[in-house]
């Protein structure tokens, strides 16, 4: 599987789990194709964080615009 993260959906992801304590829903946010903090830490296979994201409410059945979970992201 090819790596098509780009840096700025990277720094995203970690300015979310930065963000946590001061605004929970930043962890929620999703960009334009449906994809969020949780798909990019799958992505990059980032068990702390997807943990992290997971504890702190992310739904792990929401879909991309392709119809992908986060967890497809991984495989």
């Amino acid at each position: 599987m090819s790596n098509t993260n780009t840096t700025s959906e990277l720094d995203f992801s970690l300015l979310n789990l930065n963000r946590m304590e001061s605004d929970p829903d930043a962890v929620h946010v999703r960009s334009e194709d449906g994809r969020g903090p949780l798909f990019w830490a799958y992505e990059q296979g980032n068990e702390q964080i997807i943990q992290m994201l997971i504890n702190a409410g992310v739904d792990e059945t929401q879909r991309d615009a392709q119809g992908n979970v986060a967890k497809d992201m991984g495989q």
